[in-house]
């Protein structure tokens, strides 16, 4: 675990009350899905005021909603740290979920940001990948553990809290953890929109405004399945391997100014979507496959929130999702 303390502030780079104005940058290890150790950056935000539940302060780990692919779209490099402009002042949404740390912080709660993957740190962010996600997710609350407990503090109980991307990654940390990291003493996840089946959910968003996240998640599946890229090379339009490359360094904010409205037929040659691709090889469809979440149980109690007429992560395959898990007890 390395550390490195930051700056940290509020609004239109006001600093706000209860909340401290550093927190500690983090780098720690965690096992990708091919388990192999690779560094994860983050950051820790220690609250100012008391905790007054039960127990040692709380800590909750947030992963937050899709950011992007690029390095620089990481919650740790933007908004509230380092002097970053804030949304109010730049009307970027990378960044808007900054004020989710407010919210715990003012009421005691310890808070820990993860940049996932690959963004910030060598190699691409794979994207919606579900066990890079889930292990970067728990061992962010090990990362955390230690740096408390290294300072003398007690660690208490723990939650994951995520949207979109982050609640796809808060539900399959639940879901992980039995397995995973039984050591982190996990209570609760918070899982609002959470793509548990990437298919369902692209079929919903091509020709959307979110069309380039689609590039995030193909990028991050030929990360960790290369066998993937001789399917790609043979199908993938030259606007669809100029698109797949433009979006490793791009942040939501891009895919939408540049993606808007795309829809993946002009992407895959003879006017095929991504999804009816992926079902002419059993490869893709077994990469796809690997990241649904739904397949194991969690132990811990876990709040899905969806909206019915979400326009982009469909709200049927976050009640399969559900009825999944409520099913197994």
């Amino acid at each position: 675990l390395r550390t490195q303390p930051a700056p940290y502030s509020g609004i239109l780079g006001n600093g706000s009350p209860g909340l401290p104005t550093s927190v500690d940058k983090i780098m720690y290890t965690t096992e990708d899905a091919d388990g192999k150790l690779t560094p994860v950056t983050g950051y820790v935000l220690e609250p100012t005021v008391p905790w007054h539940g039960e127990g040692p302060r709380p800590t909750v780990v947030i992963v937050r909603g899709t950011v992007g692919q690029g390095d620089h779209c990481a919650p740790s490099r933007n908004w509230p740290l380092d002097g970053q402009p804030d949304p109010v002042y730049t009307g970027r949404t990378v960044n808007l979920e900054g004020n989710y740390d407010m919210m715990y912080a003012s009421q005691g709660v310890r808070v820990v940001v993860t940049d996932l993957i690959g963004m910030g740190t060598p190699g691409l962010h794979t994207y919606m990948n579900r066990k890079d996600q889930a292990h970067a997710m728990l061992d962010a609350a090990r990362a955390a553990r230690e740096l408390v407990e290294s300072r003398g503090g007690q660690f208490g109980k723990v939650a994951v809290y995520g949207h979109s991307q982050g609640g796809g990654a808060s539900a399959a940390a639940a879901e992980a953890q039995p397995e995973y990291a039984p050591d982190v003493n996990l209570v609760a996840s918070y899982a609002s929109a959470p793509p548990a089946d990437l298919i369902k959910v692209q079929d919903n968003i091509d020709g959307s405004d979110l069309s380039g996240v689609i590039g995030f998640a193909v990028n991050g599946l030929m990360a960790r399945y290369p066998e993937l890229a001789e399917i790609f090379d043979a199908n993938v339009s030259p606007a669809g391997r100029d698109a797949l490359e433009k979006v490793t360094n791009m942040c939501t904010d891009d895919i939408m100014r540049e993606y808007d409205g795309v829809y993946t037929r002009e992407w895959i040659t003879g006017n095929r979507t991504l999804g009816e691709l992926a079902q002419e090889y059993p490869a893709a469809q077994r990469a796809i496959d690997d990241q649904f979440i739904g397949n194991g149980a969690p132990q811990v109690p876990v709040m899905i929130v969806s909206g019915r007429y979400d326009q982009n992560v469909a709200y049927d395959q976050a009640k399969v999702l559900a009825r999944a898990w409520c099913a197994k007890g």
